[in-house]
């Protein structure tokens, strides 16, 4: 399972907001920022919304979606429908 991360650091809080930003201004229905490391060091790390937070949780747990098919190619992706994610 995905680690704990404090919430009560500074920059934890201002990447909690970043999403929430991003919601708002691009008009997603939730944002998250995962950490993840070879070492299996893997968190959650903020989210715009508790539902998008156990989404990245569920994606760390499984090893699947976007955000771990990005760290396995090292490259970024960009998904507009998850529903749709490897159909």
């Amino acid at each position: 399972m995905a680690a704990e991360v404090s919430r009560d650091d500074g920059v934890v809080d201002a990447l909690r907001r970043l999403c929430c930003a991003v919601v708002r201004d691009v008009g997603l229905s939730g944002a998250v920022v995962n950490m993840l490391a070879h070492l299996g060091a893997n968190a959650v790390v903020a989210a715009s919304d508790d539902a998008s937070r156990r989404l990245g949780e569920l994606h760390l747990e499984y090893g699947e979606g976007p955000g771990q098919e990005s760290f396995d190619g090292r490259r970024p992706s960009l998904v507009t429908d998850l529903a749709t994610v490897g159909r």
